[in-house]
């Protein structure tokens, strides 16, 4: 089941010795404002929470703060908790880069069923920092061998 837009996410599978081992779907997303990226982030995590909100709370959700000059910094995201204005300073550091979300919002294994799992993160894909941020959906499917 895709949880975001069924007809614009790639698929990907991945096969080991001749059996399937992983399906990936991934979007990329870039933005031309700060709001944007928070928002679609926003839209995209409402949407995987409610469709798997009776297997509990998100796995786990992290903001990493990235000073200048400075170590990141990774702390939990309390995202009931966020003001508006938390939110336009979240999506002005995920434009400019200084902000990065890694969250893990469903994981699920069964014995015998393989596992599942769903993240959304914005990052920016350069180790130096440059180019655009992108928000990255993934739900990646690993079949019981």
């Amino acid at each position: 089941m895709n949880h975001i837009n069924p007809d614009n996410i790639p698929v990907r599978y991945i096969f080991s010795s001749g059996k399937l081992v992983k399906v990936i779907e991934r979007n990329d997303k870039t933005f031309d404002t700060p709001r944007a990226y928070f928002s679609n982030y926003e839209i995209i995590r409402s949407c995987i929470v409610k469709s798997v909100y009776k297997y509990g709370d998100p796995v786990s959700e992290n903001v990493t703060r990235i000073p200048e000059g400075s170590t990141p910094v990774t702390e939990p995201l309390n995202y009931s908790a966020l003001t508006t204005e938390d939110k336009v300073q979240l999506g002005s550091g995920l434009a400019a880069g200084t902000v990065r979300f890694d969250n893990v919002l469903f994981r699920n294994a069964s014995a015998g069923s393989g596992k599942t799992e769903i993240s959304v993160s914005v990052y920016r894909l350069a180790d130096d920092g440059t180019g655009a941020a992108k928000v990255n959906y993934l739900r990646a499917y690993y079949p019981a061998q």
